[in-house]
């Protein structure tokens, strides 16, 4: 099961924003190199860290192991509109995926406050 973690912290004007996130562990839904749900959200996970470098003015922190297939990614909170978009867009397509009956059960999405 891939694990999935948003960290929000609050803003003090009841907005959240997202201070990091965190992707653990391979889906389990197929054979490395044949799991699709593994391969959807690790392309979202890097289509939107490489959007953020290439449209935004914002660096994240990055870490990754590919062995384990984690990555985490930990954000300036003063970051702009555009990395908001993309980190919304990250969410709704995490969502997206997790909350499909053929695999929720390979997906755990978790938003914890900081």
């Amino acid at each position: 099961m891939t694990k999935i973690i948003f960290y929000q912290k609050s803003t003090g004007q009841n907005e959240k924003r997202i201070a990091a996130f965190s992707f653990d562990g391979h889906a389990g839904y197929a054979d490395s190199g044949d799991d699709i749900v593994c391969a959807a959200l690790s392309v979202l996970v890097i289509n939107t860290l490489n959007s953020i470098e290439a449209f935004t003015e914002d660096v994240p922190e990055i870490y990754s192991d590919e062995e384990t297939g984690s990555i985490r990614a930990e954000f300036p909170m003063n970051y702009g509109r555009d990395t908001d978009l993309l980190i919304r867009s990250l969410i709704l397509g995490v969502k997206q995926i997790s909350e499909r009956d053929d695999y929720r059960s390979y997906v755990e999405l978790i938003f914890e406050e900081v």
